[in-house]
């Protein structure tokens, strides 16, 4: 459904567990999804939402099945003349339900991200900033190696400046800070 404030799209998939294709060899199979999404248009603002559910072992065959679920959202717009802003989140979680001592999988992820774009001038020799910072947590908890987080931080930053009438340059810089865990040693770069 399109309307020219709303977009709402609902989907579902189903690729049994035997299927393989001959042009797309890494297609999964065994796979049922459901997802679903929506948009707000609202002036200079846009708003987003989503919800994805995925599983396995469609006919039973396997001992467990898996379970991911993806929770998503994001906010966007021109704040001012000069200033547009993003922010997204996403949740995903990812589970199954084999036995305690099997190969039980329980994982989840955190992304969080916003980027800030600023255009200061078209006539000056600095004409535009933008500032992006992601954060990202992961924790995965396997049965036969134990838990291990994950936690990442991306900073970045970019000026596009004025060279002449006809050229612009961009320069831009980047930070990449992340700390892994597992069990007693944490690591970080």
């Amino acid at each position: 459904l399109n309307l020219p404030a709303v977009n709402l799209r609902v989907g579902y998939r189903r690729i049994g567990p035997g299927y393989t294709s001959l042009g797309l060899a890494s297609l999964i199979n065994d796979l049922g999804e459901f997802s679903g999404q929506a948009s707000w248009r609202l002036s200079d603002y846009s708003l987003a939402a989503g919800y994805t559910r995925s599983s396995d072992n469609l006919l039973g065959q396997k001992p467990s099945t898996t379970v991911r679920s993806m929770y998503s959202g994001s906010v966007s717009g021109q704040v001012t003349s000069s200033w547009n802003t993003m922010v997204s989140l996403m949740y995903l979680t990812m589970g199954n339900d084999a036995p305690p001592g099997s190969d039980v999988i329980d994982f989840t992820t955190l992304g969080l991200s916003t980027n800030q774009n600023f255009l200061l001038s078209k006539t000056a020799l600095v004409r535009s900033l933008m500032i992006g910072y992601s954060f990202q947590n992961s924790s995965t908890a396997l049965s036969q190696s134990g838990e291990t987080t994950t936690d990442i931080h991306n900073v970045n930053g970019a000026v596009q400046m004025a060279i002449s009438a006809a050229w612009d340059a961009r320069v831009s810089v980047g930070a990449v800070l992340s700390d892994a865990s597992g069990g007693s040693s944490t690591t970080t770069q």
